[in-house]
């Protein structure tokens, strides 16, 4: 569970989310996501998006969805490694 200081970026990060989605900025829902999600890695909001958004882009696209839950797999392993100091 995050404390609440990042709690409360997380939910800045998903408000900003919501108006991408509405503005259909599937790029945009997708870096906000990945950012939530390094966060915290679990957040269970930010999976939907992350999800609609692979929707979005493949209609746009006019493709098959990628497979988001290998990505996000990737994306919690990733988040869970320590970032070197420089």
């Amino acid at each position: 569970m995050p404390s609440e200081r990042l709690q409360r970026q997380i939910d800045r990060i998903l408000d900003q989310c919501e108006e991408a989605v509405d503005a259909r900025d599937w790029d945009l829902v997708r870096e906000l996501c990945d950012s939530a999600l390094r966060i915290d890695p679990d957040n269970e909001d930010a999976l939907p998006y992350l999800n609609a958004s692979a929707r979005g882009t493949a209609i746009e696209n006019n493709s098959r969805p990628a497979n988001v839950s290998r990505d996000t797999t990737r994306l919690r392993v990733l988040a869970k490694r320590e970032i070197p100091k420089a």
